[in-house]
């Protein structure tokens, strides 16, 4: 699978100058976990989080302390500009998907964005990711035949299964088949039974 596939688009992005609490309020009402910071240009210029925006405005509760925290002197961050994280890694539009699970593990991150001609078209993140993994059977079985359908010589030669995303396919292992149904959001592993 392409991250192309599988990643939500157009992204929601925001602006450097956007204040801490619009962006809240843009991944609360998009249901995302972070977004790309464009420029006016329509650059990409940084990554802000939930994390990067609750770090500073989540005050102490005076209740939950046994003594009075003195307020910190110096004011918190007031802008995206101020939070956001200028070091981001991206993954194009026709990047494996695992290629992208392999960022976000290592990096420790929810979602990239996705970027075509050094311009953002989209984010892909572990729900997206997720959503894919948990297609039902009988989509990926649907979505299956179509790609025979279309792509093999007498596709109704080729019976299909899918159980938990694991397909398996009866007929002639035509070269290249099992790498067009691995193809397929959802599926998990393919397997052949010659028809003969």
């Amino acid at each position: 699978m392409r991250t192309d596939e599988l990643m939500s688009s157009p992204a929601v992005a925001v602006s450097p100058e956007m204040s801490i609490k619009q962006a809240a309020a843009v991944l609360v009402a998009n249901d995302v976990t972070a977004a790309p910071v464009l420029d006016g240009a329509g650059d990409l210029v940084g990554i802000v989080s939930e994390a990067d925006l609750l770090v500073h405005e989540t005050p102490h509760d005076p209740r939950a302390h046994l003594r009075l925290l003195p307020d910190d002197p110096v004011p918190p961050p007031r802008r995206v500009s101020d939070v956001m994280s200028t070091d981001v890694t991206t993954v194009s539009e026709g990047a494996d998907a695992s290629d992208a699970v392999a960022i976000m593990l290592d990096l420790r991150v929810k979602s990239v964005p996705v970027l075509a001609g050094g311009r953002v078209v989209g984010v892909i993140s572990q729900r997206d990711l997720l959503r894919a993994l948990a297609r039902d059977d009988a989509e990926i079985r649907g979505d299956v035949e179509e790609r025979l359908r279309q792509n093999v010589e007498e596709p109704e030669s080729y019976r299909v299964t899918v159980r938990e995303g694991l397909v398996t396919v009866t007929g002639h292992n035509q070269r290249g088949a099992t790498a067009l149904v691995r193809t397929v959001p959802g599926v998990i592993r393919v397997m052949w039974r010659d028809a003969r």
